[in-house]
């Protein structure tokens, strides 16, 4: 699975659930590739912040990772997993 397609099946389950709850405290969804995963993260302040920092870094439960996903970091609550690959950015050109 690709960056970009992880990212859209992210969106999609965001969108799907349209979770507050988890928003608003220290709950995080798990950033794994099953749509159909509703499974929570615990993350402290420090973790949320240190996962804004890396787009092709996901943050999953335990268990949840693919064979082809790169595990970069585990915890008892947490993997995190990097996908190889460039994300793709759009550079608008000039007029």
């Amino acid at each position: 699975m690709t960056i970009k397609e992880r990212e859209a099946a992210l969106n999609h389950r965001m969108k799907a659930t349209k979770n507050d709850e988890a928003a608003a405290g220290s709950s995080f969804g798990c950033e794994c590739a099953d749509l159909r995963c509703n499974a929570k993260l615990e993350l402290t302040a420090d973790e949320r912040v240190r996962r804004g920092s890396r787009p092709s870094r996901f943050w999953v439960k335990p268990g949840h990772e693919l064979d082809t996903d790169h595990i970069v970091e585990t915890d008892t609550r947490f993997s995190v997993v990097q996908l190889d690959g460039v994300p793709l950015y759009v550079v608008p050109t000039g007029s």
